[in-house]
């Protein structure tokens, strides 16, 4: 699996919650706007909407529901570290 494709499973896995309810219109309409312009600048712009749309959503959510996603999320990037490549440092003269 791509770090791409692990991202998208994790925010799916993110929608199953109760957390994310209330973002799944901005999240499906961003998915949509990817897949109808799939670059570099319109995923980034997609990421920047969604970000924007759940910090709106915070105050909302329980702290407990907040703590409970960061460490799902923390574990998840953990997870995926551990996957990544390991980049030798240039060599020096």
């Amino acid at each position: 699996m791509s770090l791409l494709t692990d991202l998208f499973d994790a925010q799916l896995a993110v929608l199953e919650s109760d957390v994310a309810k209330d973002l799944l219109p901005t999240i499906q309409k961003s998915v949509n706007s990817i897949a109808a312009n799939p670059t570099v600048l319109n995923v980034l712009a997609q990421a920047d909407l969604i970000a924007v749309s759940a910090r709106a959503e915070l105050p909302k959510v329980a702290q407990d529901e907040i703590q409970s996603l960061a460490t799902w999320v923390n574990n998840k990037l953990q997870q995926l570290a551990a996957k990544a490549p390991t980049v030798a440092p240039p060599a020096q003269s």
